[in-house]
């Protein structure tokens, strides 16, 4: 069996995939479901939508 390589570089950010190869490991991903839900007050300015207006939330399960 070979010895993995642990690199440790705090001052680098990196994805959870990315992470994981790093570490020998296989990551997964699978959408759960959208969730349709109305807009925060920050994300209706940040999105220039209008009171009420609805967003859509992307869900996730990850895994390793």
């Amino acid at each position: 069996m070979t010895e993995r390589k642990f690199i440790h570089e705090p001052d680098r950010l990196r994805g959870f995939m990315e992470a994981a190869a790093e570490r020998g490991l296989t990551a997964s991903a699978t959408v759960v479901g959208p969730v349709r839900r109305a807009a925060t007050v920050d994300e209706a300015q940040a999105l220039s939508l209008g009171d009420g207006d609805a967003v859509v939330q992307p869900e996730r399960m990850r895994g390793l």
